[in-house]
Formats: C-alpha cells, sequence, structure tokens
C-alpha cells in the first residue's frame, strides 16, 4: 500500500467513514477486527480497468457487539457491495468499499 492510501466507506449512498494514510487505514482496521465475532468476503467478480480495480463482494458476518438498537451481538449481516482499488506507483493509494 501507497503511504498517503484513501480509504473510504459508503453505505446507502452515503460515505460513513474516511481515513488518510497508511497509519489510519492501519488504525481503523485494528479497530473494526473487534466489531465482528465471524466474517467471510466471497469475491463474486473483478473488473479491471487502466488505473483501478474493482472487486464485488458478497459478506457475510456474526456481530460481537451491539451495534445499535436493532442490530445486537451475535445478528447475522449479509451485504453485496464492492471494492475499488486505484493504483500509483505500483501501489494501492486508493481503497473505496462501497454497500
Amino acid at each position: 500500500m501507497h503511504d498517503d492510501i484513501k480509504f473510504e466507506n459508503t453505505s446507502n449512498g452515503e460515505i460513513n467513514l474516511t481515513t488518510n494514510g497508511i497509519a489510519e487505514l492501519r488504525n481503523q482496521a485494528e479497530l473494526a477486527r473487534h466489531l465482528f465475532r465471524e466474517r467471510k468476503q466471497t469475491i463474486t467478480g473483478i473488473k479491471f480497468n487502466a488505473d483501478q480495480v474493482e472487486v464485488k463482494i458478497d459478506y457475510y458476518g456474526i456481530l460481537a457487539v451491539d451495534f445499535s438498537d436493532e442490530l445486537k451481538t451475535g445478528d447475522v449481516i449479509e451485504l453485496k457491495g464492492s471494492s475499488i482499488f486505484r493504483f500509483k506507483d505500483n501501489k494501492i493509494i486508493e481503497l473505496k468499499d462501497i454497500g
């Protein structure tokens, strides 16, 4: 990954998380891994473009914590989404998760 990587997470058409730089992304990944007791991502498609790759993903997770009044510990989340990777200097410079 590029030191200046930018990460964006979009849910329901709205950006709900942004990080700038590899340290912020690493920190966010460490925090997020404790939110799920179990999770699995299955790649369902890959599309290559000039400077980016779009990966279609089916996501399955079991919550390890309460997310809200509706989403509680032990609840199952199943989503379809995509991740878009953009490259600079043969490294990932931008990652967008869209769900």
